[in-house]
């Protein structure tokens, strides 16, 4: 029997999962060269596979694993490719609609719902809960008429959203990646830890199990001449797509129709700038002090922050730009997105493209927050150079590490881990982990509780801002994925309070003469965010729902297997082995049998 791997390891034949078919197929002969033909048809399929053409081996090996059944049955569709699209091969797509088809038909709906086994009682009372939370969230939704003109039960109605965003494929070159995945799931890992009674209705957030279990692929494209003429197609066969899973769904052998909606289109913001075709984003901040004449476009979908008058800079309870958000006729995109043909909230159609707060934060301000309080402290060491001191700050973090079992993700702090390579340049972290700012957050807040500093005006301010945030992002993942009026406002509260002592920082330094921290524009998502969570009147999602993290990690293992195949049917290619990956994850977690 071939074996299932449990990490990024072996499937045919022992091979990695990112290696060529061609060295599979070497593989697999010299290991029936070794055993000799009777051995080897004792392990099913590595005869079959031994005997495979290197000169064509992604269509053989691709024959052997639909023989034994060693991928996913989810069915792939060609798309017709639109005049000016440069991609060589065939353009595929997984379906929705055939992803749900899959579930339904394997009896795997339960895994929309964040459970382990099928209990359909259960799957339908959580989502039915679900529903409830959402009306009273989202009364104005278009999706209640629909639901009501269609006959759609939304006790089998799985909440959906759509992720998108590009890995690095061949030669390092962009590759765009988009999937499914359900907004209910097997929670956080500290939520988990902290649970004192499993609640029957149980509503989690989607960050636990592995990613090829919980993200179901949808579209690949790699980085092509005019490629956002494919990136149309895409869209708009998405959209088309997710409409017709919400409204007609698909029926299981009884007749029951199970339905699934696309609420939400997530991703960092350069995917959401691109896939609602945006012409106010980050791209949009000025790049030079404006003048009285300057008209700038502003950076945010949501409201007219970085306008005239709207400085997105103002991070207190009551911006100018939060009278601005989601006015009537406002058009924060050059041409209307594909994706709003999807069942959205009339009255701000632009929250359809939801902001995330993990890149926002752990990808952004939490990046240069933490890289300018640590060239703070660095000063107060010893050391006769920079270089000294950061190696004695490096000693403390190791330390530190090491005394409470963390790993440290990086050998050391020094100039070039936070990007201050001059008193002139504004620190702002070069690390690319969401893990290493939090940390690093957390060494800050050990390191503080052991030294006093309120002497130094900035410095005191950076304890209290990391006290606050610490607080704010351990209470979030301590929570579920609906969070409760008073718990929201406490996280939002804590967040701006951050924020308050993030401004503070940046005119305190301005005022010092010292380049520390920067505004960046995802200080505006922050900003957003936080501002929500105080603002909530009634049980609200938790900002951690729209949160990709998990996806980022689903992007990197797909992307990487572009770099094995052929580019001229990279598409097909890379669908194909990411079904075939999936199945022995799907299998070892004991949704399918086989």
């Amino acid at each position: 029997m071939i074996n299932h791997p449990k990490s990024d390891s072996p499937t045919l034949a022992g091979h990695s999962k990112a290696s060529s078919c061609r060295g599979a197929i070497r593989a697999a002969h010299g290991v029936v060269r070794d055993i000799g033909q009777e051995a080897a048809k004792s392990s099913r399929g590595l005869l079959e596979l031994s005997r495979c053409s290197q000169k064509n081996s992604e269509r053989d090996v691709e024959r052997v694993s639909r023989q034994y059944k060693l991928q996913l049955p989810v069915p792939m569709r060609e798309l017709q490719k639109s005049p000016g699209v440069r991609y060589m091969g065939t353009f595929h797509v997984i379906a929705l609609e055939d992803w749900m088809q899959f579930i339904v038909d394997h009896n795997l709906f339960h895994i929309l719902c964040g459970l382990n086994q099928p209990d359909h009682k259960r799957e339908r009372a959580i989502l039915r809960e679900f529903w409830k939370l959402y009306r009273a969230a989202n009364p104005n939704h278009q999706m209640w008429d629909m639901i009501d003109r269609h006959n759609i039960q939304l006790s089998r109605l799985a909440p959906m959203l759509l992720h998108g965003d590009e890995g690095r494929g061949r030669k390092k070159m962009p590759f765009l990646i988009t999937s499914y995945h359900s907004m209910i799931g097997f929670g956080t890992t500290l939520a988990n830890e902290q649970r004192k009674q499993r609640l029957y209705l149980q509503l989690r957030l989607n960050y636990s199990g592995s990613s090829h279990t919980t993200r179901m692929i949808s579209g690949c494209l790699p980085k092509m001449t005019k490629d956002e003429v494919a990136l149309k197609d895409l869209l708009s066969f998405t959209a088309g797509d997710c409409m017709r899973t919400f409204q007609t769904g698909v029926a299981n052998q009884e007749g029951e129709r199970y339905h699934a909606i696309c609420l939400n289109a997530v991703g960092d913001w350069m995917w959401l700038a691109k896939a609602a075709n945006l012409q106010r984003s980050f791209a949009n901040v000025p790049k030079q002090a404006l003048v009285p004449t300057s008209v700038p476009k502003g950076i945010c979908h949501y409201c007219h922050a970085g306008q005239t008058n709207y400085d997105f800079e103002d991070l207190g309870f009551n911006p100018a730009w939060k009278r601005t958000m989601f006015l009537p006729g406002d058009q924060p995109w050059k041409s209307r997105p594909a994706l709003l043909d999807l069942p959205h909230d009339p009255s701000k159609p632009a929250a359809f493209f939801s902001f995330d707060i993990w890149h926002a934060f752990h990808l952004g301000l939490g990046k240069v927050f933490v890289a300018s309080a640590l060239a703070c402290i660095s000063d107060l060491f010893r050391g006769t150079n920079i270089d000294a001191r950061f190696l004695e700050l490096t000693d403390l973090y190791l330390q530190w590490c090491d005394e409470n079992r963390t790993p440290a993700y990086i050998i050391g702090i020094t100039k070039e881990t936070c990007g201050w390579f001059d008193r002139k340049t504004y620190p702002n972290g070069q690390w690319h982990k969401g893990h290493i700012t939090t940390t690093l957050l957390r060494f800050l807040e050990s390191w503080f509780s052991k030294n006093d500093v309120s002497q130094d005006a900035i410095l005191s301010c950076c304890k209290d801002a990391t006290l606050c945030v610490n607080r704010c992002f351990h209470r979030m993942y301590a929570s579920d994925l609906w969070l409760e009026r008073d718990l929201a406002r406490s996280i939002g509260g804590d967040g701006m309070e951050f924020l308050c002592q993030f401004q503070r920082l940046a005119h305190e330094s301005f005022n010092q003469g010292k380049a520390l921290f920067p505004y960046l524009p995802k200080t505006h998502i922050v900003h957003h965010t936080m501002l929500e969570c105080c603002d909530t009147v009634c049980t609200t999602l938790s900002p951690l729902a729209f949160g990709v993290q998990v996806d980022e990690d689903f992007i990197g293992k797909k992307s990487r297997l572009a770099r094995r195949v052929a580019p001229t049917q990279v598409i097909l290619r890379v669908l194909q082995r990411s079904l075939q990956v999936a199945y022995a994850y799907w299998h070892e977690a004991g949704f399918i049998k086989g």
